[in-house]
C-alpha cells in the first residue's frame, strides 16, 4: 500500500507499557529481519510492528542523550517510495533546528553529505539561518516537536551501510 505521509513502525513487544499510547495497534507490518522482507498481511514467524505516532518516534525508540536507537525500527519514505530498516543499537546523527519558523528541505530516504543543508530557520527577526547535516547519511526521519514554541524540527541521519531497504511482499514466502 502507497502512503502519501512518512510512517514508523517499531516492535510492539519492546516497546515499554508508558509508551505504548503511542502505538497504533491496528495498523501493522510483518518483518522478516533476516531476509529483509516485510508484509502488510499476517505471516508466521516474522516480528510485528506497530505504527507509532511519526512525531512520538524519538520518545519511543532514541536515546536522545547517547544518540542511539533503542528499539529496531522501520520507516516507510514516501518520496523514495521505500520501506527503511534500522536496528536496535545503530548510531544516529540528531539535527535540530529550532525558530519562529522552521523549513526542512530534505525528506526521509535521501543520502546527505556533510555540510548539505537540512533546514532553513527563520528567527523573529526574519534573518535566515541555514542548519547542515554533520554528517554523511540517510535521512531516515524529519518532524516537527510538538508542543513547541520556538518551532523545533529534528532530523535524524544514519550512516548509509547501516541501513536497509525491505522488499514489500503481498504474501508470505
Amino acid at each position: 500500500m502507497y502512503h502519501l505521509f512518512p510512517r514508523a513502525y517499531v516492535p510492539e513487544d519492546e516497546v515499554p507499557f508508558e509508551k505504548a499510547e503511542y502505538l497504533d495497534r491496528r495498523n501493522r507490518v510483518w518483518v522478516d529481519r533476516d531476509r529483509l522482507l516485510l508484509s502488510e498481511t499476517p505471516c508466521r514467524g516474522w516480528a510485528v510492528f506497530s505504527e507509532v505516532l511519526y512525531n512520538r518516534l524519538v520518545d519511543v525508540a532514541l536515546d536522545l542523550i547517547g544518540g542511539v536507537l533503542i528499539t529496531d525500527v522501520v520507516i516507510f519514505a514516501p518520496s523514495t517510495p521505500s520501506y527503511l530498516f534500522i536496528k536496535r543499537g545503530t548510531e544516529v546523527g540528531i539535527v535540530e533546528a529550532s525558530g519562529a519558523s522552521v523549513i526542512p528541505l530534505v525528506r526521509e530516504g535521501e543520502t546527505v553529505e556533510e555540510g548539505n543543508r537540512v533546514f532553513y530557520v527563520i528567527t523573529r527577526k526574519k534573518e535566515v539561518r541555514v542548519i547542515r547535516a554533520r554528517r554523511r547519511g540517510v535521512v531516515v526521519y524529519v518532524s516537527d516537536i510538538v508542543p513547541s514554541v520556538p518551532t523545533k524540527y529534528l532530523a535524524l541521519i544514519v550512516g548509509e551501510e547501516l541501513v536497509r531497504r525491505l522488499t514489500a511482499v503481498s504474501a508470505c514466502r
